[in-house]
């Protein structure tokens, strides 16, 4: 398990999150700012502990949640001030899933079980029963298009020794969670995002070749269609109604059916990370060893750098971005510590 753990972890070094499509036209966007105030927080993670960072949600700027496994599992929570480490609360096993609708409605998942914040406390809504044949169910993502509409994705493994995997997706009604029909695929789904045509688009690994990435269309009911395979990694984000997706720093649309190339970043070595429209983009620039990291902006015509992340750290593609505010997780693995970069617009 901590290999598929660090895996992926590793997946999200790329995300992607920008506004439109080129089927519905709008008035170009007005360059983002790039004044921002920048801040490392230290996460002081307990003495002989680990942490891997998963999944960061948050309601506002002042109540931004990160989640992630380790020894034990552990809970970060940022009020605007400061971050603050929770001691894992009873029963929640390797926290990989996150995402609300406000700060008293906010879902949780990991192994076998779905939790819910009610704004006070975290409580456990439900223990999921593996598939017949498997020993866990693991939820990597969640998503969810309104309180009775959520989804949840990731994996169904056996534990001693067996070998059988397959992916899951699991959707939730306002009543109750339950697993949806799909073929069995050898595939563990680490990401799920709606497009506007209503199809959701799942990522994942190939289980049998941990090399090979995949996306696919979901048709909410019972379709599941491949749309990319590849050695390189591929990953989905969203912002309003739009899906787009990024691999080798090339950017792309879904239309028509099919991938498109919408921008390629390859002369600038860019790796989108967060947008707010496609003249506001924040992302990752670093050297040819991966030793040195930078957060870089990308206002529609050209790239600028605008913060060097410190020395020994990396972002892990977890990130959240409101109006006026960015925080992106960076990891040190020799050092085993993390720490959140926060920019602020004045």
């Amino acid at each position: 398990m901590q290999m598929k753990t660090l895996l992926l972890v590793a997946i999200g070094f790329l995300l992607l999150s920008v506004m439109q499509c080129e089927d519905n036209p709008v008035a170009p966007a007005q360059p983002g700012r790039r004044d921002y105030v920048w801040t490392a927080d230290t996460l002081q993670i307990p003495y002989g502990d680990v942490f891997y960072p998963f999944r960061m949600w948050g309601s506002a700027a002042n109540d931004v949640w990160l989640v992630g496994s380790g020894s034990p599992s552990m809970f970060w929570h940022f009020d605007g001030t400061k971050w603050s480490h929770m001691t894992a609360y009873d029963g929640v096993t390797d926290p990989t899933a996150l995402f609300g609708f406000a700060s008293n409605d906010i879902w949780l998942a990991g192994r076998n079980e779905f939790w819910k914040y009610d704004g006070a406390k975290w409580n456990r809504f439900r223990t999921v029963s593996p598939p017949a044949g498997f020993d866990i169910t693991s939820i990597q993502d969640l998503w969810g298009s309104s309180p009775s509409d959520v989804w949840g994705v990731g994996f169904a493994d056996q534990l001693s020794g067996g070998t059988d995997y397959e992916g899951i997706i699991m959707h939730f009604d306002g009543g109750q969670w339950q697993f949806m029909p799909i073929p069995d695929l050898r595939v563990s789904f680490v990401y799920i995002r709606q497009h506007s045509s209503n199809l959701l688009f799942l990522e994942g690994w190939y289980a049998t070749n941990l090399d090979t990435f995949r996306v696919y269309s979901f048709n909410r009911k019972d379709s599941l269609r491949e749309i990319y395979s590849s050695t390189d990694v591929m990953t989905i984000s969203q912002i309003g109604d739009e899906i787009y997706f990024v691999s080798q720093q090339a950017v792309y649309e879904y239309v028509n059916g099919k991938l498109t190339l919408w921008r390629d970043f390859a002369d600038a070595s860019f790796g989108a990370a967060a947008g707010r429209s496609e003249s506001d983009i924040l992302g990752y620039i670093t050297n040819d060893d991966f030793s040195l990291w930078r957060i870089a902006h990308f206002n529609g015509s050209d790239i600028e750098v605008l913060y060097t992340i410190p020395n020994g750290f990396r972002p892990n593609g977890i990130s959240v971005l409101f109006n006026g505010d960015f925080f992106l997780s960076c990891s040190s693995i020799s050092s085993n510590q993390c720490i959140v970069v926060h920019g602020q617009l004045p």
